[in-house]
């Protein structure tokens, strides 16, 4: 630890002045801190994933939600907080593992999680932990007191429970005189962030104390009394928190109220956490308060546990008075010998095991059923219900699944009506009634984060049953009924998922600038209709939807020609984007790539039938069967955007060996004067030629109407690397027809 001890780590004192009552306050410092984050991950690769806690709600509430969709939120979300720089609550993070761990139990990713995060590159201070701060193991769901009672098989010695803090861990390093010289994050367990700065202006932190070379670890969190200021805003307690240590001006931090709990004492011999506890207070710390268990020889496990559950219902009941966040609370073995001989994984210590709150619930009448039209032309039921109160929140609707779940909801069994833990539905024989208006409900919100509806609590007498509609509540058209789902029968033509078609092909492709404001302006002009519409955009028409979707924009300045020019420059496309970008919903990233490496044109693709369509997908046979079918629905919209776009990747055609150009392969791009594209291609395929959509080293020949283009310009390119692509203008490739002819 000595090494991080060393004079000139923290060479800016600020300046203290005494307030009334004695109390030190920190006004201002010698010079403006000057370390600054960045966050790990581009902007970009946040568009490619559910990057914001509203995009990550909508995938755990979503049930067309694939694996491969939750398995990259995760990871993503994962990296982040270990980088520091989390961009979702830990409840939100733990809802969506959760609901990963559901769809697929056995998922790579949730492997990756109990291993440390491989560490990313940050602007800024790094410091390097001497001992890993490990996370803690979390027990599943519904099985808390069984995994305890294993836990507890596992040595024998005193234990304590402590709320959990829903905080920020933090490492504070002390000098041999006691002097504070660096504070970092946890980052990735190994590897943290310096914030000694920002920490200097968190008030119950002691900057000096007496006793030397030590670490002290704890949480740094926002008091709600602090937190009650930023009412309204849809954040939380912890994210602020984040925030005020992330300031670019370590002054900025003091505005926030921060404050910290410790729990760890590294450097100094302590025989049991109790005494570390104490030594803490002394140093001026704030501790937690902590419940003391005897587990010996004396005692039974169901005796232990009983005490567990009771102490569990206790906090669980106190937390509404709590001047902090906790998610739940942490057990831990005193003794320091026996939580050294019990060791650690990769991921968190056997010594130390955390328990979850149940989600708060209240219960509410039902008034109404919406039925909201997704991408795709999925219709989803969203339940309207009396305003209650859920985690400081209030909530007045809750997504539900399916029009299954509508007709078949759970009812709370009449014996645990008044129960407060109702067992999990998996666990007793439920009964279930088709929803109606006017029943009593049991809402939550899961993980604090989620609405949710959890069972009926009883029914209305003569109630009238929530209707399932026949026609598309967007567009009219009849419904169909898809197993468990109701699907719009004129997706393309429906003007909710025609938006949602167009947004989405933006989002894929990567046209920047084009909100959601400005696309609902362009369709509700009617000036875009298809994403094929996109491109026959003018500058004058965007600059009059640009100013229709916020009126604080000025028109008439370069955004619309940046935005204009952005469409424009997505006209080359490779084929796996181009998949991506149609809104089916089997085909995301990962089959749009596997059809991409097939090495088959759009219109091979389209032409496959479902068995060669299941090969190429590695057997997934459903997954196939849907894409095959979804792709001949999407034929006129595939026609219409190839006006305008090419695809990129190279494509093989059946060549014709008895003709004088075959083994040469030809690329076209730009538009033809003298005939249109598809009629050069076939004249060339005629004549022995293949046809590629993209510029490679193998091309044969390149015909343009102009050597603007970006594809000329990386052919002249691939031919000042050794490559012998003949660049041809179109009267060049007239005039070589008609020798040929």
């Amino acid at each position: 630890m000595n090494d991080k001890m060393q004079k000139g780590l923290f060479e800016w004192e600020p300046k203290k002045e005494t307030a009334k009552g004695g109390v030190e306050q920190v006004i201002e410092c010698d010079r403006t801190p000057s370390a600054e984050t960045t966050e790990t991950v581009s902007a970009g690769t946040e568009l490619a994933v559910a990057g914001t806690p509203d995009a990550v709600k909508a995938l755990i509430a979503t049930s067309d939600a694939s694996v491969e969709q939750l398995a990259t939120a995760v990871r993503f979300h994962n990296a982040r907080y270990n980088d520091g720089n989390p961009a979702i609550s830990d409840a939100l993070y733990d809802a969506l593992t959760e609901k990963l761990r559901a769809v697929d139990p056995s998922n790579a990713v949730l492997d990756e999680l109990t291993t440390p995060a491989v560490q990313t590159p940050l602007h800024g201070k790094k410091v390097t932990h001497d001992v890993a701060m490990l996370s803690l193991e979390k027990l599943k769901k519904g099985e808390e007191f069984k995994s305890i009672a294993l836990w507890l098989n596992g040595f024998r010695g005193d234990f304590i429970g402590s709320p959990k803090i829903d905080g920020l861990a933090c490492s504070l390093v002390y000098d041999e005189n006691g002097s504070l010289v660096v504070a970092s994050t946890r980052g990735d367990g190994r590897v943290g962030e310096n914030i000694t700065e920002n920490v200097y202006y968190i008030d119950d932190i002691p900057k000096k104390i007496a006793m030397g070379n030590v670490e002290v670890r704890g949480e740094v969190y926002m008091p709600l009394t602090a937190f009650r200021a930023y009412d309204g805003e849809k954040i939380s307690a912890r994210n602020l928190a984040v925030g005020g240590l992330k300031q670019k001006d370590a002054r900025q931090t003091s505005k926030y109220g921060l404050s910290f709990f410790a729990y760890e004492a590294l450097g100094q011999s302590f025989e049991t956490d109790t005494e570390k506890f104490e030594k803490l207070r002394l140093l001026g710390f704030h501790t937690v308060e902590t419940r003391r268990f005897a587990w010996n020889e004396r005692r039974s496990v169901d005796d232990v546990l009983n005490e567990v559950r009771a102490y569990c219902d206790e906090m669980a009941n106190a937390r509404s008075k709590w001047n902090f966040d906790a998610d739940g609370l942490v057990f831990k073995v005193d003794d320091n010998k026996t939580q050294q001989s019990m060791g650690t994984t990769a991921h968190h210590p056997k010594c130390a095991i955390a328990y979850k709150f149940a989600c708060d619930s209240a219960k509410t009448i039902l008034r109404d059923v919406l039925w909201q039209v997704a991408k795709g032309g999925t219709l989803t039921p969203v339940a309207v219900f009396d305003a209650v109160e859920l985690a400081g929140a209030n909530v007045q609707r809750a997504t539900l699944s399916n029009v299954e779940q509508v007709e078949s909801f759970p009812v709370c069994p009449i014996e645990w009506a008044d129960s407060p833990e109702l067992p999990a539905t998996a666990e007793v024989n439920w009964p279930v009634a088709h929803l109606s208006i006017g029943d009593t409900l049991c809402v939550s919100r899961r993980g604090d984060v989620i609405p949710h509806v959890e069972y009926i609590v009883s029914s209305a007498p003569n109630a009238q049953k929530v209707g399932i509609p026949t026609q598309c509540t967007s567009c009219g058209s009849p419904l169909l009924r898809d197993g468990k789902f109701l699907r719009c029968t004129d997706p393309d033509n429906c003007p909710t998922t025609g938006q949602a078609l167009i947004e989405n092909y933006v989002k894929v492709t990567g046209m920047m600038g084009l909100g959601e404001k400005i696309i609902a302006s362009l369709y509700d002009e009617n000036l875009i209709t298809l994403p094929s519409d996109l491109y026959r955009l003018t500058p004058e028409q965007i600059a009059s939807a640009v100013q229709n979707g916020d009126d604080s924009i000025d028109a008439s300045a370069r955004l619309p020609q940046k935005l204009y020019q952005s469409i424009q420059s997505h006209r080359h496309l490779s084929l796996a984007t181009f998949l991506e970008a149609l809104s089916i919903p089997a085909l995301g990233k990962v089959y749009s790539s596997l059809l991409a490496q097939s090495h088959l044109s759009i219109d091979e693709i389209l032409q496959l039938d479902a068995q060669k369509m299941t090969d190429i997908l590695k057997g997934r046979e459903l997954t196939a069967n849907k894409i095959h079918l979804a792709l001949q629905k999407k034929r006129s919209l595939i026609q219409a955007l190839l006006e305008f776009v090419t695809i990129d990747d190279e494509v093989s055609v059946p060549q014709n060996e008895g003709g004088p150009l075959a083994g040469m392969s030809f690329l076209f791009t730009g538009t033809l004067k003298s005939m249109k594209r598809d009629e050069a291609q076939k004249r060339v395929e005629a004549l022995g030629a293949t046809v590629a959509s993209g510029v490679s080293k193998n091309l044969s020949v390149l015909v343009s109407t102009t050597n603007k283009t970006s594809k000329w310009t990386k052919a002249e390119k691939l031919n000042e690397q050794g490559a012998k692509i003949a660049l041809w203008t179109e009267e060049e490739f007239l005039e070589k027809l008609k020798e040929l002819s």
